[in-house]
C-alpha cells in the first residue's frame, strides 16, 4: 500500500464488492466507486488531515 497508495486498492475493492458481489451494472459500479473513494479521500486527507499513503 505505501507504493500504490490508498486510492487504487480502495477503488478496486469497491468495484469488486459492487459488481461481483452486489451484481450492480458497470455504469453504477464505476460511478459509485469513484464517488466513495473521493469521499473517503476528502474526509480523511482533506478534512481530518490524516497521514495515509496516497497516490497524489
Amino acid at each position: 500500500m505505501p507504493a500504490i497508495g490508498f486510492e487504487l486498492p480502495a477503488l478496486a475493492l469497491c468495484v469488486i464488492w459492487m459488481r461481483f458481489l452486489g451484481g450492480e451494472t458497470w455504469r453504477s459500479t464505476l460511478l459509485v466507486s469513484a464517488i466513495v473513494v473521493a469521499a473517503f479521500y476528502g474526509i480523511f486527507v482533506l478534512a481530518l488531515n490524516t497521514s495515509i499513503p496516497h497516490l497524489f
